[in-house]
């Protein structure tokens, strides 16, 4: 069957059925990615961009939200947990591995990247291979707007990094970090507010 074809036909049975954009959308994405596996109601907006290489994986987990504008990208293995958001334009690309848990919080225009190019002097960037270190997100992080987690990065579980912020070390559970380099300030108190 012709993908226009299908296009059309998801649109039409929409409206005949009264089903909205984004379940469309989702299922044309499951249709033209086999290793994409999406969980119940989850939110893909309008502008969002799923990416699944052949022999790659990409889960989301049940109610996790995609905001509009937002671009995931898998060639290897990227993982979204449940009860998540991914904010309008941010970007996450997993060349081998990326996951993230349940319950977090990414703002907008957030990078996150568990790859970068080669850069020996003797060739051009273009031509080198991509240097791969898995990034690992806990549960219930919070990642403020613009803030850049690159590769090889752990960020515990209950923790906060703040706007702007480029990450480039581990950042422990229940702590705050800020800064570029991002510097993790001295943990959080249970129960207690994020004083950024």
């Amino acid at each position: 069957m012709p993908l226009g074809l299908v296009r059309h036909a998801c649109n039409v049975v929409a409206q005949a059925v009264g089903r909205s954009y984004q379940w469309c959308r989702l299922q044309w994405f499951r249709w033209i990615y086999p290793g994409l596996e999406v969980g119940r109601s989850v939110r893909l907006e309008r502008g969002a961009v799923l990416l699944v290489v052949r022999g790659a994986r990409m889960r989301l987990g049940d109610r996790t939200v995609v905001g509009p504008g937002t671009h995931l990208a898998s060639e290897g293995v990227l993982e979204v947990g449940a009860d998540s958001y991914v904010g309008k334009g941010s970007i996450i690309v997993a060349a081998g591995r990326v996951t993230i848990g349940s319950d977090v919080l990414i703002a907008s225009n957030v990078v996150i990247r568990d790859q970068d190019h080669g850069t020996a002097t003797t060739r051009p960037f273009r031509l080198q291979s991509l240097d791969i270190d898995p990034v690992n997100i806990g549960a219930n992080v919070w990642i403020g707007a613009n803030a850049c987690v690159l590769k090889g990065v752990t960020i515990g579980a209950n923790s906060v990094v703040g706007a702007g912020s480029v990450v480039t070390r581990d950042v422990p559970p229940d702590s705050v970090a800020l800064g570029i380099p991002a510097r993790h300030r001295p943990r959080r108190e249970v129960g207690q507010p994020a004083a950024i």
